[in-house]
């Protein structure tokens, strides 16, 4: 390879052996027409053979993918393609510390001294496999990393082990913590699925799932939920395994109101937090709206381009009236008519918070007066007098002055056989 036919970039990055374009690099290259022969590397990335002389620095396709950018100081840190892609994805997400291990994947700024190198993963669940510093990577007769003399470590140690301390200090536990459950649920895809299912029966069928306490547990278990879901516009996005074994669920909402048409997952309910940052990635994926925190008194909506809602939802339910169970409800908690709602309960006529399968009537006396006696009687069949309520069979409507008093205080008086009328009786003289 004649060097001076190179950019700048090139040449620094072969005299430190890591000539590298990535695989959308690769497609630039080829549709410019500068590059030609291209072979993949024992790491899984491609490397660069030849260069026409045409390539120049100013627009050079092979300089963008190195986010245009000259890294004096090349980095020594090997990883596969395919764990490289895994951090992409999670950088991409917002998390800083993904972030930084890829710019100490260009450059040697951001890394200290390696302990290991040749960093890989699904070699086992949740954990990233490398060479330990001193050894010899061997290479077996298909071209990948012998697992030999591998060691591993969990995602988090990896990144405190590759970055600088100074570097590390400044990442909150949260931000290394979410690295970690992205790196497992990406990890899990391979061996969980997400299905969207009708058959609540089995949804809430306790012996289904892999554990039925802690996280996964629902006061619903083995109830006949079916009916009230299938008349709802409902469907149940189980987290499935390769064993047939359910490791997650939520509800996903349908010809929902207040979502500009968006459909909308409820609260999750997941056996870890990998298999939570899965029903996430679905809900941005499928555009579909959830609940921001996995509780039942959460309001605030997560719109699949990130932003936060605080609308009130609704659903309609036909004959909701004329069901005989009503599940336990985490947001669709009020109703009035056959509106589920998930405001509060002001002007609402029920509340679905009991276990045990009835609704609760949050107003039982709507429409309703309680009477002197304590009685409760239907509004149109009641007259007040004096600041109390009586039933209208105890009170007529006095000749003399128009007003509604009660029958004990009246005097009737007898026009023929079949009328007569009434006066109070302060109106009589009885001399």
């Amino acid at each position: 390879m004649i060097l001076k036919a190179l950019t700048r970039v090139q040449r620094s990055l072969i005299r430190a052996n890591n000539p590298f374009i990535t695989e959308s690099g690769l497609a630039q290259l080829s549709a410019a027409r500068k590059g030609r022969r291209l072979t993949t590397g024992e790491d899984g990335r491609y490397y660069l053979s030849f260069c026409r002389r045409e390539s120049r620095t100013n627009g050079d396709p092979l300089r963008v993918q190195l986010r245009q950018r000259v890294f004096k100081v090349p980095s020594s840190l090997i990883v596969s393609e395919s764990l490289r892609q895994l951090v992409q994805g999670i950088a991409d997400a917002g998390n800083r510390p993904a972030k930084f291990m890829l710019l100490a994947m260009d450059s040697g700024l951001y890394h200290g001294e390696l302990v290991g190198n040749h960093y890989a993963y699904r070699e086992r669940e949740g954990l990233v496999s490398y060479c330990p510093a001193g050894r010899v990577q061997a290479i077996n007769e298909n071209g990948k990393w012998e697992r030999a003399g591998r060691q591993e470590t969990t995602p988090a140690r990896w990144i405190r082990s590759v970055l600088k301390e100074a570097r590390v200090k400044t990442f909150k536990d949260h931000e290394l913590a979410e690295f970690t459950e992205k790196f497992k649920a990406e990890e899990l895809k391979a061996k969980v699925t997400l299905v969207e299912l009708t058959d609540f029966v089995g949804a809430y069928k306790s012996s289904n799932y892999t554990d039925t306490e802690g996280a996964l547990y629902s006061c619903m278990w083995d109830d006949p939920v079916q009916a009230f879901y299938s008349s709802a516009p409902c469907k149940v996005l189980i987290a499935k395994r390769g064993d047939g074994k359910y490791t997650g669920r939520a509800l996903i909402w349908e010809d929902v109101s207040g979502t500009g048409g968006a459909r909308f997952m409820d609260r999750v309910y997941s056996a870890s937090p990998e298999i939570r940052e899965m029903y996430i990635a679905y809900a941005k994926e499928h555009g579909i709206w959830k609940k921001d925190k996995e509780n039942a008194q959460c309001r605030r909506w997560l719109k699949p381009d990130g932003e936060y809602a605080y609308d009130e939802l609704t659903v309609e339910v036909p004959n909701l009236d004329s069901i005989g169970f009503y599940p336990y409800m985490d947001t669709f908690r009020h109703s009035s008519g056959d509106t589920l709602t998930s405001g509060g309960d002001a002007d609402q006529e029920y509340a679905y918070h009991s276990t045990s399968g009835e609704r609760e009537e949050l107003n039982p006396h709507a429409g309703q007066v309680q009477t002197d006696s304590g009685d409760w009687i239907d509004e149109d069949d009641a007259y007040e007098i004096g600041g109390s309520w009586y039933h209208s069979d105890d009170v007529v409507i006095c000749h003399h002055s128009g007003d509604a008093i009660l029958l004990t205080d009246a005097y009737e008086v007898q026009l023929t056989r079949s009328q007569s009328i009434y006066i109070h009786e302060d109106y009589v003289n009885r001399a």
